[in-house]
């Protein structure tokens, strides 16, 4: 997944925040937490204070006790509401009700007891709790309403991110739409470029080796909330500079589901405004999703499936040889057709086909073969377009998804989420069997055991298993060998129709075969968070083990034919004296087609190669309540990342020019090492930040650190010619 590691600085901009705005606080990646400290109406600290944790929706709770500071924390929660009840002997008991936590929060709840018998109860609305106090992060918060009443076009979650300052879509090629067959799988956060954003879901990263996408368009119904960051990260959150953090929503004691159908036809529809009518789209997007309890307080499930069917129809106008000419008769072409076999030598001369027609014994049987993918157009005096075309874009997705939550005991809960997804798109072309197709899957399992072992200690365990197939590939892929049975060999992949480019007509076929990835994703993020004194630490790594197999350099790998006006045109002299064709008033690339005698042809390709690597990441961190109103949040993390090195046959196929003697070197004589780069172990990511608390309305934030960001490892096909230079 790392192919070269960028440096990265990130320094955040010091405001001031007012109360009436929602500032995000930092939890580990895919959770939150919510911290504090007790204290009296004469602000002195309170240890031993009993602080309980109550999910609002499950009816779970916990309990931690202050420290001899009076500080407590829950370091990792689910994100949802909760309401926090503070108890004490001597001192009335205080609630903080619908308190909502969102993904990535540092909810920082602080409360003053007021004397009184513990039977007392004193509730404070948690909607004064809203300045942030304690964290450097800034971020956007796509909560779950947004996520289920904005309107979106498409349901791409994604576009949602959008909302967020200092965001903005990724455009053309960027896009990296060609490669992958669906638009808004990128977004550009603060400047950072599109590719090195990292992806997660619940803490699991989900970001395509290859073009470093978002792999997998999670359904609508299936986002709880999301986070766009791109300012200050602890180290456990991840090298990458900017980040989109998803978590899924969870059941509850309550049953809850919803169905749903989302329809666009062009009876609904309006035009655009330049066009003559609506665009002919068919999209119908439908699922459902049921959330409960399986045991009450105990366990819960959510489950749930969307489907889509899109059928987007275009107009295409198209110039192709007619049908006489199919049958070899070229009279309608002002342009004499010559026979390449009456060459005379002498006169430097060919000689007409009869009546300007081809025999069907002269076809080439390849050639006739491959004419059942073309098509004949009306008339060829109608330019520039004889021939209307109406293909239609299909895109099929359906998607799974399953999320149980556990509370185990008191002290431990675990929750477990598996996502499956197929979406394949279709984008024909002119002809039978000449566009593209993108048979894209994803699929993960993840699940997380969050253990309090004591009121100042607490271990987090992620573990997931994920596995991304994108693919951008021929529209005949699944039909099987095409070229054999024509009499076509020789080429990288049989499964397409050959590309045929014919000087003066729209050419049929295409010459790509697969281009893409396939990726198994490993990673396990074990981390402890220890209480004591003003002092939040935090300790722990994660290792992420990838093997993908990458398709490159495959554009051409069913071949190609170039025909121009060569072989059936008149020859003439030239000023070296050498005979060449005429094809400015003679010939026919068509008629050449049909003989079998292209100008020139070529067939590239490049199996399937694998690599394997490993990432590294231990990391410690802390939060640092330096004083009542100002807070200090430091972390160090070393990045170790393996070298992506080439498995099997692909570990030989690397090559290099020595400057020295003038030749190639090939990893397979051992003249060359494989690998993609030289590796190295000295990739330190401090960070440090600070949050000042000025009066009850202003905070001052300030933070900066290194980051390392993600490479596409589309780049690694030019390793295979870059040795020695590349390492």
């Amino acid at each position: 997944m790392f192919l070269r590691k960028v440096r990265v600085l990130g320094f955040l901009c010091l405001g001031a925040l007012l109360t009436a705005t929602v500032l995000w606080g930092q939890g580990v990646s895919g959770s939150a937490s919510v911290a504090g400290v007790v204290t009296d109406e004469t602000g002195a600290v309170i240890p031993g204070a009993t602080v309980a944790l109550v999910n609002v929706e499950r009816g779970s709770e916990q309990q931690v006790s202050t420290n001899e500071v009076g500080n407590y924390a829950y370091p990792d929660i689910t994100p949802g509401i909760y309401t926090v009840r503070v108890s004490s002997e001597g001192f009335a008991t205080q609630e903080v009700t619908d308190l909502e936590v969102q993904v990535g929060q540092r909810a920082a709840v602080n409360v003053q007891l007021a004397v009184g018998q513990v039977t007392d109860v004193v509730t404070v609305e948690a909607a004064a709790v809203l300045l942030e106090t304690e964290s450097n992060a800034i971020g956007t918060v796509v909560d779950s309403e947004r996520v289920n009443e904005l309107p979106l076009n498409g349901r791409n979650f994604l576009d949602l991110a959008l909302l967020a300052g200092g965001t903005a879509p990724s455009e053309g090629r960027a896009s990296f739409q060609g490669q992958i067959g669906h638009q808004g799988r990128f977004v550009v956060i603060g400047g950072v470029k599109a590719a090195n954003n990292s992806y997660t879901i619940n803490g699991i990263q989900v970001r395509g080796a290859r073009g470093g996408e978002l792999a997998v368009n999670v359904s609508i119904a299936n986002v709880d909330q999301f986070k766009v960051q791109s300012s200050f990260f602890m180290p456990d959150q991840g090298p990458n500079p900017a980040m989109v953090n998803v978590t899924t929503p969870g059941g509850g004691n309550e049953f809850h589901g919803e169905a749903f159908e989302f329809l666009r036809n062009t009876k609904l529809d309006a035009r655009n405004f330049f066009a003559p009518g609506p665009e002919e789209l068919k999209r119908n997007q439908y699922g459902f999703a049921v959330g409960g309890p399986i045991v009450r307080d105990k366990m819960w499930f959510r489950a749930g499936y969307e489907g889509m069917r899109e059928r987007v129809a275009f107009s295409r106008g198209v110039f192709t040889p007619t049908q006489a000419m199919f049958g070899g008769d070229f009279s309608e072409d002002p342009f004499v057709i010559h026979d390449p076999l009456t060459l005379d030598r002498e006169a430097g001369t060919r000689q007409p086909f009869a009546n300007q027609t081809i025999p069907k014994s002269r076809f080439n049987s390849v050639s006739e073969n491959l004419l059942q993918y073309y098509v004949p157009g009306s008339s060829f005096q109608a330019r520039p377009s004889n021939l209307f075309v109406h293909p239609r874009n299909t895109v099929d997705n359906d998607q799974f998804n399953v999320r149980v939550d556990t509370q185990l005991t008191e002290k431990q809960s675990l929750f477990s989420q598996y996502i499956w997804s197929d979406n394949s798109a279709v984008r024909p072309g002119a002809f039978p069997l000449s566009g593209a197709f993108y048979p894209n899957q994803f699929a993960m399992w993840m699940a997380q055991h969050t253990y309090t072992i004591s009121p100042k200690l607490v271990s987090t365990i992620r573990l997931g298993v994920s596995r991304n197939q994108a693919l951008f590939s021929n529209e005949a892929r699944d039909v099987g060998d095409i070229l054999t049975p024509l009499g076509i060999t020789g080429t990288f992949d049989t499964r397409g129709v050959f590309a045929q480019r014919l000087q003066g007509f729209t050419g049929f076929g295409r010459s790509n075969g697969d281009l893409g990835n396939i990726d198994n994703n490993y990673q396990f993020d074990p981390g402890v968070s220890y209480i004591t004194g003003n002092h939040q630490y935090r300790f722990g790594a994660s290792v992420r083990y990838r093997r993908t197999w990458q398709q490159n350099a495959n554009a051409g790998a069913h071949g190609s034919l170039i025909y121009n006006r060569v072989f059936t045109a008149q020859l003439t002299t030239n000023a070296a004296g050498n005979l060449v064709p005429n094809g400015g008033n003679s010939g026919n690339a068509f008629a050449d087609y049909l003989l079998g005698t292209p100008d020139r042809g070529s067939t590239r390709g490049l199996p399937m190669l694998q690599y394997r690597h490993t990432q590294f990441m231990p990391y410690v961190q802390d939060t640092w309540k330096a004083r009542r109103n100002l807070t200090l949040n430091w972390g160090v993390s070393w990045f170790k990342d393996t070298i992506p090195n080439p498995r099997g046959r692909a570990a030989d196929y690397p090559h290099g020019f020595d400057p020295a003697t003038g030749l190639l070197e090939f990893a397979v004589l051992g003249q060359v090492d494989p690998r993609v780069i030289e590796p190295d172990s000295d990739n330190i990511a401090p960070r440090i930040g600070v949050a000042w608390q000025l009066d009850n309305k202003t905070v001052v934030r300030a933070g900066a650190g290194a980051y390392f960001s993600d490479m596409q490892l589309i780049e690694l096909q030019f390793a295979a010619v870059g040795p020695p230079f590349t390492n």
